[in-house]
């Protein structure tokens, strides 16, 4: 993976120290250097070409490329095995190293970052700013699981497919289990201290990767309870190195791919294509795609800038690399994100899959670890993903195509965890519609008028490096034109808390 990076990531070049590295492995393995320069081209070509409403001579074109490219990736694979087991020297790692000094500089400063870590015999705490950090033991973890559970049942959450009735979702148990797990998650909080900060990026660990945090009430304006994500902008990361972005610039004009499908049970074809068109229009430059690709999506992600998966990914039990992202070839070679994460390099850098399952639909249930999301996330990022909108339960209905219509439309104009708050507050004061959403019961009840309730909102999660759009827009440079980047540096000694000052907030009895 990371000789992948080196070698076949554009960005990488513009680094000396890389480039040095580079360069000499590419002098001295011509047969690799010459299979990339065969599938640099066919790629260009191949993404020139119309992916929908395509011309039969144009499809033709598409395969041919595909099929080529697939032959030349498999031979570099091979070299690259060959290199790999030579040792030749690669500084560059997925997920990169920081130094905890290097991590707190790149956080800006009204972000604060909530992070989790398990061992076999105890979990911790930490919390981390530009300023300070702070660590403490979570204690009584068995018994923090039991709440989870209690939490997601009374969200409605027993079954991936159960219909609920609304009633239930009437019902405020659930804002009791969310609070004690919070506050057994996070002891010691000051009153007010959300209200610090305009961003949280939480690290979850085990099955913490589940759980919601941007639901869980807490006191806002006028010390009224209302959901953390209404506090504050909210993201997560699978490591603290990537809570930070990297330095690669944002591609200019981005080529998104809509892929069309059912969210839930069989859908009439029209309105699958319908709620995708609704999302297309909204994005200038993308296509729909409702029935097949021109070749696998393991190969044709390479020439993909955003891929947003309007399907239910019925293949999550395959979890972490034996899944198709893009679901449309779903069980077909080359299409399952194993193969996504071998070269040809890159992938989409936004990736919204709001079809994916895990295991709090079913109230985590016996063995659900969490590492089958830290997998998937991981797997994603190690093809160049830097925002996944990843599902942790599918309701299936218009809330959710809302959501993922007005997150998407704003990515260029603002961070992602921005436009997740934005969407997630559009779709909380907004009308709900029992008729668009498929796992609720029919009945007569007509008291819920919002979709305020975490059970249409709250299953989405968003996995983003913190990247904004603001950031230099670039397309790759040859190696000699780019300009030099900053390399990771190796990982050292977490610094030690500035004396007298608190530890980002927390009272005494978390202060380390």
């Amino acid at each position: 993976l990371a000789l992948r990076w080196l070698l076949e990531n554009p960005f990488s070049a513009g680094e000396p120290q890389l480039a040095v590295i580079r360069q000499d492995i590419l002098a001295r393995y011509p047969g690799y250097t010459e299979l990339s320069a065969r599938v640099a081209a066919a790629r260009r070509e191949l993404a020139a070409l119309p992916i929908a409403n395509a011309a039969e001579e144009v499809m033709q074109r598409q395969h041919q490329l595909s099929s080529q490219i697939d032959e030349w990736t498999t031979a570099q694979e091979v070299i690259l095995h060959e290199i790999a087991v030579r040792r030749e020297p690669s500084p560059f790692q997925f997920p990169p190293l920081r130094t905890m000094a290097e991590v707190r500089k790149r956080l800006p400063e009204s972000t604060i970052a909530l992070v989790f870590v398990t061992t076999s015999t105890s979990s911790y705490g930490f919390l981390l700013d530009q300023k300070d950090y702070a660590m403490w033991e979570v204690k009584a973890n068995p018994s923090l699981r039991k709440q989870a559970v209690s939490f997601f049942r009374e969200l409605g959450l027993k079954d991936a497919n159960a219909v609920i009735n609304p009633s239930s979702l009437e019902e405020h148990k659930w804002q009791d289990y969310a609070q004690e797990l919070f506050s057994g998650l996070l002891p010691h909080t000051q009153h007010g201290f959300w209200k610090r900060f305009d961003e949280l990026v939480v690290v979850p660990d085990g099955w913490l990767w589940y759980f919601p945090f941007e639901a869980v009430p807490v006191a806002g304006e006028d010390d009224n309870m209302a959901p953390l994500v209404a506090q504050v902008r909210i993201r997560y990361a699978p490591t603290v190195s990537l809570i930070v972005p990297d330095d690669r610039p944002i591609q200019a004009l981005p080529k998104t791919v809509v892929i069309a499908g059912s969210l839930m049970g069989r859908e009439d074809e029209n309105v699958v294509l319908q709620r995708a068109t609704e999302i297309s229009d909204a994005i200038p430059g993308s296509d729909v795609l409702p029935n097949s690709l021109p070749g696998p999506s393991g190969l044709l992600r390479s020439t993909w800038d955003r891929l947003i998966v309007l399907r239910n990914i019925n293949d999550t039990a395959r979890v972490p690399y034996g899944w198709s992202p893009a679901a449309i070839d779903s069980g077909q070679a080359g299409a399952d994100l194993g193969r996504w994460i071998t070269l040809p390099w890159g992938g989409p850098q936004q990736v919204v899959l709001p079809g994916f399952h895990t295991a709090a639909e079913r109230a985590m249930g016996r063995g659900a670890d969490g590492y089958e999301v830290f997998g998937t996330v991981c797997g994603l990022m190690a093809t160049g993903a830097r925002t996944i909108l990843l599902g942790r339960w599918n309701t299936g209905g218009q809330t959710t195509v809302d959501m993922v219509r007005e997150f998407s439309q704003e990515l260029p104009h603002t961070s992602a965890a921005a436009a997740w708050s934005r969407s997630v507050t559009l779709v909380r004061n907004g009308e709900l519609n029992p008729d668009l959403e498929p796992r609720l019961k029919k009945t007569t009840i007509t008291a819920m008028r919002k979709a305020d309730h975490p059970f249409f909102w709250a299953g989405q999660m968003l996995i983003d490096t913190g990247v904004e759009p603001n950031q230099e827009v670039a397309e790759p440079k040859p190696p000699a034109e780019m300009d030099g980047a900053p390399m990771p540096v190796a990982p050292g000694e977490p610094p030690a808390a500035n004396d007298g000052e608190a530890a980002v907030g927390l009272d005494d009895g978390a202060r380390q």
